[in-house]
């Protein structure tokens, strides 16, 4: 997870929770900030590339003429780029060392977790009023419902298996 910062202070571990709980709700907090501060330059070279690709007065200006080539090797390098970007912020599990990856996937793997669960709720609860707490209890309940279907569409879907072929075939080659 190079270039993510340190682990935000707003949400520390509870006294409670066990030590094993506590380290994974820190690597818990630094994948979601490091997917914070990584996701808007994805987002970034999709609209790049968005633009590139529908852009006819671009494609009629470049016609027949060197640039289109560049203009084309840019798009190519841009599309490969944007596969290996989005599969390792939502599809990697592990680097080569064996590490943890700051993926979705892994955090969704750790939210799953009934420590970390209960670690992140007690510490979410601990920093807010009493009838706040309530709320957010009520709001993680909520999202814990709807979590099997947002990883349906994520990381289990069939876009996500494509990404995935595609990057291994490419770091393959």
């Amino acid at each position: 997870m190079s270039g993510a910062r340190s682990a935000s202070p707003h949400v520390s571990s509870p006294p409670g929770a066990s030590e094993t709980a506590k380290a994974d709700l820190a690597r818990l907090k630094a994948i979601a900030e490091h997917l914070l501060l990584m996701w808007p330059g994805v987002l970034q070279q999709r609209a790049y590339l968005e633009v590139m690709s529908s852009s006819q007065e671009l494609v009629a200006a470049l016609e027949h003429t060197y640039a289109a080539n560049v203009h084309n090797a840019i798009g190519t390098v841009l599309v490969r780029d944007l596969i290996r970007a989005m599969g390792a912020l939502v599809l990697d599990e592990s680097d080569r060392e064996g590490r943890y990856s700051g993926s979705i996937i892994n955090a969704l793997k750790l939210v799953r977790d009934a420590d970390v669960a209960g670690a992140l709720r007690a510490a979410i609860a601990g920093r807010l009023p009493p009838a706040l707490a309530a709320h957010a209890e009520g709001f993680y309940a909520d999202a814990l419902k709807h979590l099997d279907e947002f990883e349906r569409q994520t990381v289990r879907s069939e876009a996500a298996a494509k990404i995935r072929e595609t990057r291994n075939k490419a770091v393959a080659h």
